[in-house]
């Protein structure tokens, strides 16, 4: 009987310790295994009302109108250093570039959203609103990009 005994209490314990571990590599793991291949092209500080002055275009980058008030800069984020690199309108006009929302690997720039939790009224923070995530299907990958409502992606960058 002692044997019954012993086996039921470390199955009581050894259960949800396993349980424990289970939940948390199902939440870590996707992240530790998420290699996202692809880099993208994105614009700050462009200043338009209704149409848009930089767009991709037969997998280039063009200009498709004047505005003295431009002061777009574009940078290249490359996603296995998670970090972006400014490059000049000429370099990126150089690129080929693929315009789709989605990644040939199932990524997608996101941004945050409002969440204030429970109490959204007392709690409430865009700070979470401007920041930029990579997004699959099993991940989100926070990006190292400054906050700024001007963010505009342009197109992952075709190698």
């Amino acid at each position: 009987m002692d044997k019954r005994k012993n086996i039921s209490l470390i199955l009581a314990v050894a259960i949800p310790i396993l349980m424990i571990f289970l939940i948390i590599a199902s939440i870590y793991w996707p992240r530790a295994t998420a290699h996202p291949k692809f880099n993208f092209l994105y614009l700050m500080g462009e200043n338009y009302i209704n149409n848009q002055q930089y767009v991709v275009q037969n997998e280039k980058l063009i200009f498709t109108q004047k505005n003295s008030e431009n002061n777009a800069k574009f940078y290249i984020y490359d996603t296995t250093q998670n970090k972006s690199t400014e490059i000049s309108f000429q370099d990126a006009q150089k690129l080929n570039l693929n315009a789709n929302l989605k990644s040939p690997d199932g990524f997608e720039v996101v941004s945050g959203g409002n969440d204030g939790g429970i109490f959204p009224l007392f709690f409430g923070s865009t700070d979470n609103y401007y920041s930029r995530y990579l997004k699959n299907d099993h991940t989100t990958l926070k990006l190292n990009i400054p906050h700024n409502y001007n963010f505009r992606f342009l197109g992952w960058v075709k190698s």
